[in-house]
């Protein structure tokens, strides 16, 4: 059944026009109006099947829109409706005075509300149809249909409208607006500070709450993880504080203050208190063995010495030093402001170890020094070219190392941390041929000889300070006998310069250089087998006296040759013959080598007689000591190997423990 528009209202009773929106013909069962078909142009369906949907839509549009738990009832929809069109026909407007309903009443209500602002969706709806040209008498039908659901009006028209607006209209007007987001309070816990053990310690913390909020709690809480304990005073307020705990070492200590507020939101932040120890507590150094060394159980029978020195403050006496870390602990024997504890069990079952040095004076207080140990089987540190001379710089306390190969750009004098082995930057400013190096007098620079391949020798000077090179003695500079490469030793006394030579093609033997003028002579010429200074191997001077080692292929005896009397003597005593190749260097009145492969001696000069430093020195893998240097004032030998590796060596003991490096 198709209804037909209409532009009065019925003269019918209001009845019968309920039961025409149902479907039911005004006295008269189901056949009571006339039909006509629909314009080819519109689309149309049977009356029951709109209105059967129209009121199931209207229903689901009103759940939404008005926030009603149900509608039931088809004929408040079917009046509203009734409205609908009523208002549709003659004001072709919608009611908003009533789509202004709180959702929250009748349901009868909720329709109303829906429906009106549907009649008014639909009334725009068919003035979009007719700009379109596609009204027709059935569109007035479609539109009585529609104007009980929002839905069902908008999925009817050819409007671009979504449904979506009605109901987002109906749902603003229904709701309540949603109030800002609560903004979390801000807390600032304070600057970092730096203390001394005893101190008192306040934080100087910030909160603040939101506009229209405020704090209602505070918490001060330690969450380092240092194992110090700091017992926080008032912790449950801003201002709080705490007494600066006892440490031995500087210790950082971390606190975290979280505030909230009446919103139940939080916000939090850290602040690191430094606490170091008491000013007063002993100084404490460790001279050996080195923090972060190497150490080969092989090379040191499973024992180990350590020493250093101690300095109490304030006038306070010492009371102990204690060596922790192992079992049992050990107490050092104190002998004025050194301390020494020797033959400590080392366990060979870990990859390190960590000694604890702590020194306790009279008044209880005290300080600690930590010395970790890499527990190893060889001395992995070594240099990317070979080393050719190393040498302990009093002045500094570093050591210097010169490195070279075949190419001139490679050669290289670093300095080097005694403690750990970290090189540093090559000091060169030219790249220069070198073999052997040795301080300059004053020790504010070096002497290094070398010579390029195919080119007579040069002695060079090379300044410390400034890496800045010069030539003291070449081809060019001065006169006499051209120089080789020096690569059997040089030796200083004042101005002059003794240098070993052993060439296979050029001069061999002792040659003297004046630095002043560059000039040359020769002192000793070898000649064939016997010549004393055949093969030599390393030089050293004493008293007016040339002091040589030959390159043998067995053992070599230390040779002497008097430049006041020009003779020669064995200086060493038999039995202490130095290691083939062997390297020497003077140490007060005594030469110091390799004897033996393993073992570094001292050879007195005047007496000839030996003394073992250790017997120790590594061996395995091409570690052979080449170069040796000496640290006087801790009583510590310094040795390069063939791999470059460099060890250090306690005098008294025998000791030795690598330097990890790089």
């Amino acid at each position: 059944m198709i209804l037909k528009p209409f532009t009065t209202l019925p003269s019918k009773p209001l009845g019968c026009l309920l039961l025409t929106m149902a479907l039911t013909a005004c006295g008269g069962g189901g056949g009571g109006g006339s039909s006509a078909p629909p314009p080819s142009n519109t689309q149309s369906s049977s009356s029951t099947a709109q209105v059967s949907s129209t009121s199931s839509e209207s229903q689901s549009s009103v759940d939404q829109s008005s926030e009603s738990s149900s509608v039931t009832e088809s004929s408040s929809s079917v009046v509203v409706s009734s409205s609908s069109v009523n208002n549709s026909s003659s004001e072709n407007t919608s009611s908003s005075s009533v789509s202004s309903t709180n959702g929250q009443t009748s349901s009868t209500s909720s329709v109303t509300v829906s429906s009106e602002r549907s009649s008014s969706s639909n009334s725009s709806t068919s003035s979009q149809q007719n700009s379109s040209s596609e009204s027709s008498s059935s569109e007035s039908s479609s539109s009585v249909s529609t104007s009980s659901s929002s839905s069902s009006s908008e999925q009817s028209s050819s409007s671009e409208s979504s449904s979506s607006e009605s109901s987002s209209s109906v749902s603003s007007s229904s709701s309540s607006s949603s109030s800002e987001m609560a903004v979390a309070p801000s807390v600032d816990a304070g600057a970092a500070q730096s203390v001394v053990i005893g101190q008192d310690v306040g934080f100087a913390a910030t909160a603040s709450a939101d506009t229209g909020s405020s704090i209602v709690s505070y918490l001060w809480e330690q969450v380092d993880d240092t194992g110090v304990v700091a017992t926080v005073v008032n912790d449950g307020q801003l201002e709080a504080s705490f007494t600066a705990p006892n440490v031995v070492l500087p210790t950082a200590l971390v606190f975290k203050l979280t505030v909230k507020d009446d919103q139940d939101l939080s916000a939090s932040d850290t602040v690191t208190v430094t606490v170091n120890p008491d000013p007063n507590a002993p100084s404490l150094q460790v001279a050996f063995p080195p923090p972060g060394g190497i150490y080969i159980a092989e090379d040191n029978s499973n024992t180990l010495s350590i020493f250093g020195e101690v300095t109490t403050q304030g006038g306070a006496a010492l009371n102990a030093i204690t060596i922790k870390g192992i079992t049992p602990e050990v107490t050092a024997t104190v002998n004025g402001q050194k301390w020494r504890a020797d033959n400590l069990a080392i366990p060979t079952d870990s990859s390190e170890i960590t000694l604890t040095v702590e020194a306790e004076d009279d008044q209880g207080r005290i300080s600690q020094e930590n010395v970790q140990l890499a527990i190893s089987d060889d001395y992995e540190y070594s240099y990317s070219t070979a080393a050719r001379a190393i040498l302990w710089d009093e002045s500094i306390d570093k050591l210097w190392v010169l490195g070279a190969d075949f190419l001139i750009s490679e050669t290289e004098i670093v300095p080097v941390d005694p403690l750990t082995g970290v090189r540093g930057t090559s000091i060169l400013s030219t790249p220069m041929a070198a073999t052997r190096m040795i301080f300059n007098a004053d020790q504010s620079g070096f002497l290094v000889s070398g010579a390029i391949s195919g080119e007579a020798g040069k002695i060079h000077a090379v300044d410390k300070s400034t890496g800045a090179v010069s030539v003291l003695s070449s081809e060019t500079t001065g006169s006499g006998p051209d120089l080789q490469t020096g690569s059997a030793g040089l030796a200083l006394d004042g101005s002059d310069l003794y240098v070993g030579e052993n060439s296979s093609s050029g001069f061999s033997g002792l040659m003297r250089v004046n630095l002043l003028n560059g000039d040359r002579e020769i002192l000793l010429e070898a000649v064939d087998d016997d010549s004393l200074t055949y093969a030599l191997s390393d030089i050293a001077y004493h008293n007016n006296e040339v002091i040589m080692v030959k390159n043998s292929f067995s053992n070599s005896p230390v040779l002497g040759y008097n430049l006041n009397t020009l003779t020669d003597r064995q200086v060493n005593s038999s039995g202490s013959l130095i290691s083939s190749r062997g390297r020497i260097m003077l140490a007060g009145g005594d030469i110091i080598g390799v004897s033996n492969t393993t073992s570094l001696v001292r050879i007195n000069v005047s007496s000839g007689a030996v003394s073992r430093v250790s017997s120790n020195l590594p061996l395995t893998g091409g570690n052979n000591i080449k170069y040796v240097t000496y640290d006087s004032d801790s009583k510590l030998f310094y040795a390069i190997t063939m791999r470059n590796a460099i060890v250090v060596v306690d005098e008294e003991s025998g000791h030795v423990v690598g330097l990890a490096g790089d």
